[in-house]
């Protein structure tokens, strides 16, 4: 053998002795498991989602140190084994999976990928995993037993947290000076082992609570401590503000199983300064002393003054009795005093089946977050008793169970009916009695408006449900009210220990029994002389800077508001008569004419002329004196009718000493 080939020998052998030194006694590696498989390498706390995904425990086995010794064609085997308990049990261990390797091994057969099934890694508790390899010597070789934790059972299982515990003061501004880090959270210990590790996240929100607040970032995160006490940070109660406040948690423990959410504790958070000098409420219906039916139709209020400090998220709370009405926020503009309305139906269920007078207390609170400040209070007299039927639409006062009242003119006779034929008369008003019926009781009837005094009923002993009875209605009343296609008429009981009544349905009368008599159109331009009014040559009104306008009387048409609308028409009459004693009528110097409202003839009034030459100067002419006597009116038609005016006259004297007015003669 050449000294080189010795040398290789010699290094071959060397090699050998010191690889089987290297390997004599060195332990198999651990089993590998899956990045985030186990959540801690000292318990060997499995991630709960393993379990939760039900594929098992993947193990991984990197090629042991006597593989590359086992000869061609020969294999070894890896068994993965799994025990139950911590190993102090004789619970022995028992192959879950295996995989069987045959020498020579190419590289990416390793490492070796077993599976613990999925079935085996529950119920909770503890485990332990190895793996043997059965050399081909027919030897078998163990890994290090490796500990493992299964826990698929959140903090408190299936059940609800209990509530977190918070300081049972209310959270003010004085709170978090005192406690300038936030609010101390005490969370209650769950059953079973509080485990290093385990987590907490709480959430502090306004109210209302949202229905999964997982969508809302948490107030506060950390891991537990013993006590298990945590503080939601002041910037966070500040930044959530006044209000109802809620405080909720979720546990995750070790294995990352996450509890259900707590049972919520509500919280009192009433921040900046606190209201003061808070006034009495203020019913303004019951400053007269009652409150009555009539005042719960108009619509009862309670009104709040204002007062010291308050904030646009103050929430005003007004008790009527024992009903505590919706409290509403002031807003960021309120105007005092604050009315709020107090439902019917309260006023209603208050009263209940009194029968006179009662104290209902009213009062109110402010409300903070919760925190309350007052309550002031006043008492109010309220009688809402009645007679009669039921009222249906309470507290609306027309009885639809009260029949209407039926209207007859004394000549006319026509129900619900007055013409010109009962100008002047009396009217006769029916009704049937209603039931119950009571004696002393009071019947008012009104005439439009017009309470008629003199008419009232009184029930007697003896009247009876049904019963008819009739007043009579004053002509003075009618003729008050003037005529009206629809007049209303209604009546009321009472009774006189009661402030309340109720009315009858309306009876509309259609009325045309007075006769209209507008106001006389005027001469504006008259002399008084002795007795008379003088339309004389200086009455004459004209313009010389206007020559095609001619001389002429004015006439003063009044305001026809009352009767008359823009686009109606009117019609206006001068009559000349030759003498202002018994004259006789002057045909052709009659003046009539149409006008339509509106315009130059506006209906609040305007100016009419009657032309001198046409209607004036013929009685000059015509009487035997020069003088003569003339009358105005107009007239329009009304709802088919034709209304008159009344009249106005002038004596007519128009010339001087020598002749007829000179036409240059004017109106100064």
């Amino acid at each position: 053998m050449t000294d080189k080939k010795q040398i290789a020998a010699e290094t071959r052998v060397a090699y050998r002795k010191e690889k089987a030194l290297r390997n004599h006694g060195k332990a198999l590696e651990d089993p590998v498991f899956d990045p985030g498989a186990i959540i801690d390498p000292q318990d060997g706390t499995l991630n709960k989602d393993v379990i939760a995904a039900g594929e098992g425990l993947f193990v991984s086995i990197e090629k042991w140190p006597g593989f590359d010794n086992v000869p061609p064609s020969f294999h070894e085997t890896a068994i993965l084994e799994w025990a139950t308990g911590t190993g102090r049990e004789e619970n022995k261990f028992v192959g879950v999976d295996q995989r069987k390797v045959t020498s020579p091994a190419p590289p990416e057969a390793f490492p070796l990928r077993l599976k613990v099934p999925a079935d085996r890694l529950q119920p909770d508790g503890p485990y332990r995993l190895r793996y043997t390899i059965a050399a081909w010597t027919d030897e078998d070789i163990h890994s290090r037993e490796v500990p493992m934790v299964c826990d698929y059972t959140p903090p408190w299982g299936n059940a609800e947290p209990p509530a977190p515990v918070l300081p049972a003061e209310p959270i003010t501004d004085d709170y978090l000076v005192a406690n300038p880090d936030g609010v101390v959270v005490t969370i209650p210990e769950h059953p079973g082992v509080q485990k290093p590790g385990d987590r907490f996240a709480v959430w502090w929100g306004a109210e209302p609570l949202p229905e999964d607040p997982t969508g809302l970032p948490p107030a506060a995160v950390g891991e537990l401590g013993t006590p298990q006490d945590l503080i939601v940070p002041a910037n966070i109660v500040r930044a959530t503000g006044d209000g109802g406040c809620y405080c909720l948690y979720v546990l995750i423990d070790k294995a990352t199983n996450r509890s259900r959410f707590s049972a919520y504790t509500k919280v009192i958070v009433a921040l900046d300064d606190l209201p003061e000098n808070l006034k009495d409420p203020v019913v303004p219906l019951a400053q007269d002393g009652l409150l009555d039916l009539e005042d719960a139709y108009a619509g009862t209020t309670v009104e709040i003054e204002e007062f010291d400090n308050w904030k646009p998220s103050d929430r005003l709370e007004v008790t009527w009795g024992t009903s505590v009405l919706r409290a509403e926020e002031l807003g960021s503009a309120p105007s005092f005093p604050i009315s709020v309305a107090v439902p019917v139906g309260v006023l209603k269920s208050e009263y209940g089946a009194a029968t006179g007078e009662v104290s209902v207390v009213v009062s109110y609170k402010v409300l903070r977050g919760g925190m309350e400040f007052g309550p002031l209070d006043v008492e109010v007299a309220v009688d809402f008793s009645l007679i009669g039927p039921e009222l249906p639409d309470w507290p609306d006062p027309t009885n639809p169970n009260l029949v209407a009242p039926k209207v007859f003119g004394e000549v006319s006779a026509t129900e619900n009916v007055l013409t010109v034929a009962d100008n002047g008369l009396a009217a006769k008003l029916t009704l049937p009695l209603y039931a119950p019926l009571n004696e002393g009781e009071i019947i008012d009837f009104y005439w439009s408006t017009l309470r008629l005094s003199g008419a009232q009923y009184v029930v007697k002993a003896t009247d009876l449900p049904g019963d008819e009875i009739e007043v009579s209605v004053p002509w003075s009343a009618i003729e008050l009210e003037g005529n009206n296609p629809a007049l209303p008429v209604h009546y009321q009981i009472s009774h006189r220990d009661s402030p309340n009544h109720q009315r009858s349905p309306i009876s509309e009368v259609d009325v045309s029994a007075n006769i209209v008599v507008p106001e006389a159109p005027a001469f504006p331009d008259t002399v008084p002389i002795g007795e008379w009014d003088v339309l004389n040559c200086t009455s004459l009104d004209y313009d010389p800077s206007e020559p095609s306008i001619e001389h002429a009387v004015r006439v003063q048409v009044p305001d026809l508001s009352d009767y008359l609308s823009e686009g109606d028409e009117l019609t206006l009459t001068w009559t000349p008569l030759d003498h202002w004693e018994n004259g006789n009528l002057v045909p052709e110097a009659i003046k009539e004419e149409k006008v339509i409202i509106g315009g130059d003839t506006p209906i609040t009034g305007f100016i009419w002329r009657v032309e001198y030459d046409a209607y004036i100067l013929p009685l000059y002419h015509t009487g035997q004196t020069g003088n003569g006597w003339a009358t105005i009116k107009y007239s329009f038609v009304r709802d088919g009718t034709t209304i008159t005016s009344a009249v106005s006259e002038a004596f007519v004297a128009m010339y001087n000493a020598a002749t007829s007015c000179p036409i240059e003669t004017r109106r100064s």
